[in-house]
C-alpha cells in the first residue's frame, strides 16, 4: 500500500513541478535551475515519512 502511495504521490509531484516550472517560474536559467534543484530533492522529506510509517505498522513480529 504504501509503495503504490509513494508511486502516485511521486507522479502527481513531478506533474505539479512541472507545470509549476512551465508557466509560473520566470523564463531565466537561474529561476529554473533553483526551482528545480528544490523540487527534485523536496519529494525525499515525505517519502521517508511514508515510508517509516510503513515500516511501523506492516512490520509483523515473528513467531
Amino acid at each position: 500500500m504504501a509503495v503504490m502511495l509513494i508511486l502516485v504521490g511521486l507522479v502527481i509531484y513531478s506533474l505539479l513541478a512541472m507545470v509549476v516550472g512551465t508557466y509560473f517560474l520566470p523564463d531565466h536559467w537561474a529561476a529554473e535551475l533553483g526551482f528545480y534543484l528544490v523540487a527534485g530533492i523536496a519529494w525525499v522529506w515525505p517519502s521517508a515519512k511514508l515510508i517509516g510509517w510503513a515500516a511501523r505498522t506492516d512490520a509483523k513480529p515473528l513467531q
